[in-house]
């Protein structure tokens, strides 16, 4: 299991650091990408639960929720100041909202407006933090740091997370969600995370004055325990889908939607509060 595991991020990490380094559209098309194979497996999801999702309708949605978002940071300038207005993500929200419950009069079923439903939630879910995650590369001037920052302190307390509960886990974190999930992950995931912001503090953000204090706590207890959590929030859909993982797509990793989940909660939390702290 650990062999391909490791071929998988020899193969993606590289085309991560790529797409980060890169930014601008090349970084939007990836995090798109990853969105709607996530999305993909989100919807398989609540289909095995029971609940099958509008999928078509909900793709064209999260295609247009993101375009929102990202447009202000590619547009000609003359429309940015369009692009910017606040009330446009909320038209987006509102488009969508107003499509799904339209097509539910062209149904008699009595589960119809649940699949409205859990369409607006996976596309809210998944495409909504994916978004951000484009968004924080757009800052100025440490989008790629950030964006970096956010991908290797995840990875770390991911990586931590696992062995240390491997090797030492005996206490149950959420044993009716995630039975493989110990305190003692959580504590080593909190660790890793600390530790790896302690190195990008060094790398990237000493020279721009930010606090060791401030760098390590967003990696420890920022992504160490809110990915956890957002981790935890998947773990539900797939227990209730009675599934081990979202999918087969990355061997040793599961689907898009396992290895992308700590970034559903950390992506929107970390863009908002580098974006008003800066």
């Amino acid at each position: 299991m650990l062999l391909p595991r490791v071929l998988t991020a020899i193969v993606g990490i590289p085309l991560v650091l790529f797409a980060v380094h890169t930014g601008g559209l090349t970084f939007a098309i990836f995090t798109l990408g990853v969105g709607l194979l996530a999305l993909r497996e989100a919807f398989d999801l609540f289909k095995k639960i029971g609940y099958p999702p509008r999928v078509y309708l909900g793709y064209a949605m999260a295609v247009l929720l993101f375009a929102l978002f990202i447009l202000p940071a590619h547009a000609q300038p003359r429309y940015v100041p369009l692009l910017h207005h606040p009330s446009l993500l909320g038209l987006g929200l509102t488009v969508a909202t107003v499509t799904l419950t339209a097509v539910e009069l062209f149904y008699v079923n009595s589960r119809s407006l649940v699949s409205s439903a859990v369409t607006l939630f996976a596309i809210v879910f998944v495409m909504w933090p994916m978004a951000h995650l484009a968004l924080l590369r757009d800052l100025v001037p440490l989008g790629r740091e950030w964006v970096l920052f956010l991908f290797i302190t995840i990875w770390v307390a991911d990586s931590m997370a696992y062995f240390v509960g491997l090797k030492l886990g005996s206490r149950k974190l959420a044993p009716r969600v995630s039975p493989k999930k110990t305190v003692e992950g959580l504590f080593g995931g909190v660790v890793g995370g600390a530790l790896a912001a302690s190195g990008l503090w060094v790398l990237f953000f000493r020279a721009q004055g930010l606090a060791y204090g401030e760098v390590a706590v967003l990696g420890g207890l920022g992504v160490g325990i809110i990915g956890q959590l957002s981790d935890l929030v998947e773990s539900v859909l797939k227990r209730e889908a009675k599934v081990k993982d979202s999918a087969d797509s990355l061997p040793g990793h599961g689907g898009f939607l396992d290895r992308f989940d700590s970034f559903l909660l950390t992506a929107p939390l970390l863009y908002y509060y580098v974006a008003f702290r800066f």
